[in-house]
């Protein structure tokens, strides 16, 4: 298939179906890309929610595009209101504590703007372009919070009653980590635990 784009928007579209573990470091299609989105695979339009919710699986699990990790493995569970300016301050305090971090303040600004574009719910934009960024607004994590022209985002955990069961226990079963038997407090509050990555309640890891 032949798309007519330029060559930063190839780049761009190689950087994220990486970063949606749908093609490997070498261009190839991986096993889950294939399982989804080949002409036989479960849902190559992306016509299901399912779908969606493993995308954003896949989004935080593969770890490249960074934010996405750190937004719902650590700081929605410091700040429970947020906007740009307190996750850049957020990670200007993780630089100061470990100067091992790589941290570009512009860089940072520009990739919350677009994971709010990715996970915003906006269905008075005439944008048609917007409409196409948001592609996992619909599995609804992310609540805008306005007061007069002040714009904050809360990601709170909750009942995810739109969660497939079978897309939490592929979450389970997929990560490394856990073994036969797997404690609540794991699947609570480990890195990529289900709850960290579909901010489930106490509700749901007891069900």
């Amino acid at each position: 298939m032949k798309l007519g784009v330029g060559k930063n928007m190839v780049s761009s579209i190689r950087y994220w179906m990486k970063a949606f573990n749908i093609i490997d470091s070498k261009d190839n299609p991986t096993e889950f890309g294939t399982k989804l989105l080949d002409d036989n695979g479960y849902d190559p339009f992306l016509e299901d929610d399912a779908s969606l919710w493993l995308l954003h699986y896949q989004l935080i699990k593969t770890g490249l595009a960074s934010t996405y990790s750190i937004m719902f493995n650590e700081f929605r569970k410091e700040k429970l209101f947020f906007n740009k300016d307190t996750f850049v301050n957020y990670l200007k305090r993780i630089r100061e504590a470990d100067k091992t971090f790589n941290f570009n303040e512009n860089t940072v600004a520009d990739d919350f703007v677009v994971f709010i574009k990715m996970y915003q719910k906006n269905e008075n934009s005439k944008d048609v372009e917007d409409s196409f960024s948001g592609i996992l607004s619909e599995i609804e994590l992310l609540k805008t919070i306005v007061n007069g022209k002040d714009e904050q985002y809360q990601i709170e955990n909750n009942e995810r009653d739109k969660l497939p069961e079978a897309v939490l226990l592929f979450s389970i079963l997929d990560n490394p980590g856990y073994g036969d038997s797997i404690g609540l407090n794991s699947l609570e509050y480990d890195r990529n635990s289900p709850t960290s990555l579909f901010c489930l309640n106490r509700t749901n890891n007891n069900n």
